[in-house]
């Protein structure tokens, strides 16, 4: 149930996961195959499909949903911004994934940025 620290507490097997990380050090195939696996363990093999991912350097963002529901998903948008350095160096920034889910428009951000900024 654990990943590096991170927890599913609730027993409620939810429709969408959005799930963000930053200073990740694995690949961002094995961190969405840790993902998926800990919500199977969690909720009895309940399987969740990928709506999208996306990496900057080491920050990550990861959207599941229900097998069930996938269908009902559409118009899916990536977008990556970077502000480190000059807005030009990837290691602070962020990374989003949007899409609607029937009627409903739904975006996630994932960031990580300069301390006192």
């Amino acid at each position: 149930d654990h990943i590096s620290g991170f927890s599913v507490q609730q027993k409620v097997a939810h429709d969408i996961y959005a799930i963000g990380s930053q200073e990740a050090n694995i690949t961002e195939k094995d961190w969405v195959n840790l993902i998926k696996r800990a919500l199977a363990n969690r909720h009895h093999g309940l399987q969740y499909n990928v709506v999208g991912s996306q990496t900057l350097q080491g920050i990550r963002i990861v959207v599941l949903a229900k097998q069930e529901h996938f269908n009902k998903i559409s118009n899916p948008e990536y977008s990556i911004v970077k502000t480190g350095v000059g807005g030009m160096v990837g290691n602070k920034g962020a990374v989003a994934i949007s899409f609607c889910f029937g009627s409903t428009n739904m975006a996630f951000v994932s960031c990580h940025l300069a301390a006192r900024a």
